[in-house]
């Protein structure tokens, strides 16, 4: 779960520096680390979900 965190900090600290290039709005900039956000939160759950059921498998037969 700590990749996840360094790697959302590094697309959120990459969006400000574009930010600052491209003059994007305040508001842009905060939707897009929330969405980036949820995405990769979004990844994480499904691929933990799969990892888990895998297990049980495991230890069903």
């Amino acid at each position: 779960m700590k990749w996840l965190f360094w790697l959302w900090f590094t697309l959120c600290f990459l969006l400000l520096v574009y930010s600052f290039f491209k003059e994007i709005s305040l508001s842009n900039i905060l939707s897009g680390m929330l969405l980036v956000g949820m995405g990769l939160l979004a990844f994480d759950l499904e691929k933990a979900t799969k990892i888990k059921k895998s297990i049980l498998k495991k230890f069903r037969k």
